[in-house]
């Protein structure tokens, strides 16, 4: 028996295989549960049909015209008898309901260099599946739920021993020895678009100055739709900042010796940046040069460039010499300020909901770097992951990306957006009371306080890009030509609170933009009120933060016209304009409504002007 080790991880996990055949296919898993020795188990059931006991799974399945799976194995689809007399170059039709029959599809995923052997049948791909990662995506998700059954049936308390394990769950995909990279790919693809990769992923993107992390929930596969679980968090602790305390570092290590001169020290650290920064990993480890063992018993290396003689003397090479406990502490701030914008990003879309982090951007090419974030992320049960190809280059893509391909359908709000504004005096709220001494009667004779905040886009609301969130406004004056063009400052929030008023938290108020418009050619009613004759102006204001950036809107109601549905005529009666008319209007007998239409067509647009501060 082997001698397995117990599992040292912090919670539990599953442990999964998938062994996709060409003729037949199995299941095993395994439970991993901390200070306790695996045992593998296999998936001895499947369908109703077979008895149970039985491993195999028959790598078959039924498809209808609509590409719907209909069945999977030994299951036989409704519309269709058994068809072991099936032609292996035609589909079946059954009482005019055709239905394909997917076989022996492994072979097709097969590398260009083997050969199908002579005798084996050739597989075909049905018209309603024409890409092949589409049929094992298919049969993956069925292994999955065969598994999910299972386990849930067989084990003691077993939907809870699923729910346990259901987000942390490691995939093993067995595959032919003859396969190469391009197959892996594709079956790591089958097994997203199959939804057996967990749909939330938090990507750290580690760059020159800053570090930007973001984290999305997967929506859909096919077309891609991806939404943000939480506002984008952004850490200024990039490669630069650790080239930066390195130049401080020698700077004052070699302060009193020949080589602190500003020329050796900028090509001491032009070195380091593009050697020792990548390939420096921790204690013991040296990035280049002659390394030995100091009297502490660490490694070290020295610097070596144009600008420094490798004959020097001993004292010289001592000055120049940095140890590995020296070099991580370059590091170390970096490392510590990219876990806390982690930990930070895993709060705000709930700590159990990413399991999986990708590391990109030019920074993630140290070494040292990536095995911190690792030793940090899997004791907590989370995988890091960091693509090998081209990453520094991710935000160049991800920019053409994101003009082309829009995949980011919501994002979530960083920081409260709104307005200030005058609300009125409310005698029972502590709040008001604390302000009394600043309650004035306006032109229309209410009471009302100043300097209040008045939100429109709160922190942390997700957006789509067509969605827009609006309040509704009103302006007063005695003077009609006061409202003839109206100005709103749109004001940024940055802070954690919920403030009412603009003296709460103030340095966190910033003033955004301002956005005005041209309403003069708007007709405006006198009204009447306890201080005299005025005027009033209705309006919203609309933000819109689909796209990244924010957009205000101002509108209004123009050129209104009322339209009285009464038995089957239209009379139309304009609020600014001459007397109505009256036209036959079909299928409206039976209605009394009031219809309000607006047009926008006679004042001049709004505008945007962002402030400069």
């Amino acid at each position: 028996m082997t001698n397995r080790k117990e599992f040292q991880g912090p919670k539990r996990r599953l442990v999964l295989a998938f062994d996709l055949g060409t003729t037949f296919s199995g299941i095993s898993y395994a439970i991993l549960d901390p200070g306790r020795v695996p045992e593998i188990k296999t998936v001895t059931r499947h369908t109703s049909i077979v008895e149970a006991g039985d491993s195999k799974i028959q790598t078959v399945i039924w498809y209808n015209k609509d590409g719907n799976v209909l069945a999977v194995g030994a299951e036989e689809p409704a519309e269709s008898p058994l068809a072991d007399d099936a032609s292996d170059d035609e589909w079946e039709e059954v009482d005019n309901v055709t239905v394909f029959k997917v076989e022996w599809f492994k072979l097709l995923l097969r590398p260009r260099s083997i050969d199908m052997t002579e005798g084996i049948p050739k597989p075909n791909l049905p018209p309603c599946k024409r890409d092949i990662i589409d049929i094992f995506a298919d049969f993956y998700c069925y292994l999955y739920e065969r598994a999910r059954g299972f386990i849930t049936e067989t084990h003691a308390n077993g939907n809870l021993l699923w729910n346990s394990v259901e987000g942390d769950i490691e995939f093993v995909l067995s595959h032919p020895n003859g396969w190469e990279g391009t197959q892996q790919s594709a079956m790591r693809r089958a097994a997203i678009k199959a939804g057996l990769i967990g749909k939330n992923v938090m990507i750290v993107d580690a760059g020159g100055g800053t570090v930007d992390l973001s984290t999305y929930r997967f929506v859909e596969s096919a077309p891609i739709l991806i939404r943000e679980m939480a506002a984008p968090g952004c850490v200024f602790q990039g490669s630069v900042m650790v080239r930066q305390r390195a130049s401080d570092h020698l700077k004052k290590k070699l302060e009193n010796t020949h080589f602190g001169q500003q020329r050796y020290i900028d090509a001491m650290t032009e070195e380091f940046d593009k050697t020792t920064k990548k390939r420096f990993k921790g204690t013991l480890s040296w990035a280049f040069g002659a390394g030995k063992l100091n009297s502490r018993g660490q490694q070290s290396f020295t610097y070596e460039c144009a600008l420094l003689s490798l004959e020097a003397d001993a004292d010289v090479l001592q000055c120049h010499c940095i140890f590995s406990d020296e070099v991580a502490s370059l590091f170390d701030p970096a490392v510590n300020g990219i876990i806390q914008g982690i930990e930070n990003q895993r709060q705000l879309a709930e700590p159990d909901a990413v399991s999986t982090i990708f590391l990109v951007g030019g920074f993630a090419a140290s070494e040292y770097l990536y095995s911190e974030l690792r030793g940090y992320l899997e004791i907590r049960g989370l995988y890091l992951f960091r693509p090998d190809n081209h990453t520094n280059k991710a935000v160049a893509e991800g920019a053409v990306s994101f003009h082309l391909d829009h995949f980011v359908s919501t994002r979530i709000a960083r920081f409260t957006y709104g307005i200030k504004s005058h609300v009125p005096f409310d005698a029972s709220c502590p709040a008001h009371q604390e302000r009394i001494r600043l309650k004035y009667i306006d032109v229309d004779g209410a009471e009302r306080l100043p300097n209040a905040f008045t939100a429109i886009l709160s922190m942390g609301t997700a957006t789509s890009e067509i969605m827009t969130c609006s309040k509704s406004f009103i302006r007063i004056s005695h003077e009609s030509d006061a409202l003839d063009r109206i100005e709103c400052s749109i004001i940024c929030y940055k802070g954690i609170l919920s403030p009412s008023w603009m003296d709460t938290d103030p340095d966190r108020f910033s003033r955004l933009c301002v956005i005005s418009a041209d309403l003069s050619g708007v007709p405006k009613r006198p009204r009447k009120g306890s201080q005299g004759t005025y005027y009033r102006r209705n309006f919203d204001i609309e933000l819109s933060f689909g796209l990244t950036e924010l957009k205000a809107y101002l509108s209004w109601t123009e050129n209104v016209r009322l339209i009285s549905i009464i038995s089957g005529l239209a009379i139309h009666s304009s609020l600014n304009g001459p007397p109505g008319r009256q036209e036959k209007v079909s299928g409206f007998s039976q209605c009394c409504n009031i219809v309000l239409t607006a047009l926008f067509d006679e004042s001049g647009p709004a505008s945007v002007v962002y402030d400069d501060e």
